[in-house]
């Protein structure tokens, strides 16, 4: 890796990182709406909220809980859109090299590796084509980490000796 990253400039890594974050974001996006449309996931996420808020869901209409499983599916479905939606202005800061966005996706890819190792460990058992691609967005990570500390790190230069103040003597 490091020898590729030798031979690309600053602009060509931040076109790369900026792609790279974004398909990881789709791989995730990917795996997350595959958990969510499996009914046994939403009906015991709301099997487990109606039991910590003392209610019996085996007693409650099943339209209603059908009702609920589409909420709950919307709601999920709704914040991975704003979690993408965030990602990309902050890719598109990061692109211009804007200092928090430097540090957003620095530690949003240590943050995807380690999640992103825990899915896929997790998930050894069912494996699937979207365990495939988080096996795929952990290099990419590695990459864009690599590069990050190559390229975009704020170097602060010293300065030369002349430049500086001479005290002045009485």
């Amino acid at each position: 890796m490091k020898q590729y990253l030798n031979k690309i400039n600053k602009n060509q890594f931040k076109i790369f990182a900026v792609l790279a974050c974004s398909l990881g974001d789709l791989f995730t996006a990917f795996y997350a709406i595959e958990i969510l449309r499996q009914e046994r996931f939403i009906n015991t996420y709301i099997h487990t909220v109606m039991k910590v808020k003392g209610i019996d869901a085996e007693t409650l209409n099943p339209e209603f809980l059908q009702g609920l499983q589409g909420i709950v599916y919307s709601t999920a479905s709704t914040m991975l859109f704003i979690f993408m939606l965030w990602n990309m202005i902050n890719y598109f800061c990061y692109y211009r090299e804007k200092n928090f966005a430097k540090k957003y996706v620095y530690f949003l890819c240590w943050t995807s590796i380690i999640l992103t190792a825990g899915i896929v460990i997790e998930g050894l058992a069912s494996f699937s084509w979207q365990q495939l691609l988080n096996i795929f967005s952990i290099p990419l990570y590695v990459f864009v980490i690599l590069g990050h500390r190559k390229f975009m790190r704020q170097t602060s230069e010293p300065q030369n000796e002349s430049s500086l103040p001479t005290p002045t003597q009485e």
